[in-house]
């Protein structure tokens, strides 16, 4: 198993290779452990009851028989795929930050080679908007739209992004949302689904998962007009010592929260089927 510096190993193709029209070619292989198993049900047999004497139907009874047979890629590990080719598409450009990433996933992914294909449709005074897909087997299954920037701070805690990131001092800049400091985080679960969790730790925030409680002032009740939503915030790490935190892998963790309707009560889920 490869850690996810490894899994996100993008090559641009040799120059007699790139030369395809209007767009830049990378390469790669599909990594076969960052996916998420999927769970499958196997209907097991059938049965006819009698309705009347002048009538029958054929009722189906299934016994869930649950595993986790099928492997699903992890879509945002496939965006991280595509955004680390538009990053190495933009090196030594005026415009080398993603500021904005748009993706269709157009079909499954699979653990073979992938072909991106990443088009310049624009480049103005402040931005490049780009195009990017994930080609397999000659055909597309993800599309994506993005558009690069300049997004770095400088030592002054000034940007070059003109005004789009708000930093300290000033009282409108955005602070981490959590209340626990990492260094007191504890571990405390990576789902169960994720065949690539002995690489990543997750440590959800005690603090926030409290203000999903029924009886937080956050619910609605009789002198309110509506609820705050729900909320979910954790600490992440990968656990490899030469992984990092960096831009191809905020595509990644785009996906490791859990989803909203599973931090509701199960009380609260009756139709949802979850």
């Amino acid at each position: 198993m490869a850690p996810f510096r490894q899994a996100v190993n993008v090559k641009s193709a040799l120059q007699e290779e790139n030369v395809k029209g209007d767009f830049k070619t990378y390469t790669g292989i599909v990594d076969p452990d960052w996916v998420v198993g999927a769970w499958v049900i196997h209907p097991s047999k059938s049965s006819r009851n009698r309705v009347s004497d002048d009538s029958q139907v054929l009722r189906s009874v299934y016994r869930m028989a649950v595993s986790a047979a099928c492997d699903l890629h992890n879509r945002c590990y496939i965006l991280a795929l595509l955004v680390e080719a538009c990053l190495q598409h933009q090196y030594r450009t005026r415009h080398p930050d993603p500021i904005h990433v748009t993706a269709h996933y157009l079909r499954s992914s699979q653990p073979s080679e992938f072909e991106i294909r990443v088009r310049t449709l624009r480049t103005g005074r402040g931005f490049t908007n780009l195009t990017a897909e994930l080609y397999q087997q000659g055909t597309v299954t993800v599309s994506t739209q993005q558009i690069f920037g300049v997004n770095s701070v400088l030592p002054d805690g000034s940007t070059e992004s003109r005004g789009l990131t708000l930093a300290p001092p000033s009282s409108y800049a955005r602070r981490i949302p959590l209340h626990t400091h990492p260094s007191t985080a504890v571990p405390e679960f990576s789902r169960d689904v994720w065949k690539f969790k002995p690489y990543v730790t997750l440590s959800p925030d005690p603090k926030i998962f409290e203000k999903n409680a029924p009886s937080h002032p956050n619910r609605t009740n009789a002198s309110t007009i509506g609820g705050t939503g729900l909320e979910w915030g954790a600490w992440f790490s990968f656990r490899d010592e030469g992984d990092k935190i960096t831009t191809n892998s905020l595509a990644f963790l785009v996906d490791v929260f859990a989803g909203l309707p599973y931090l509701m009560p199960r009380s609260e889920r009756q139709g949802l089927g979850i």
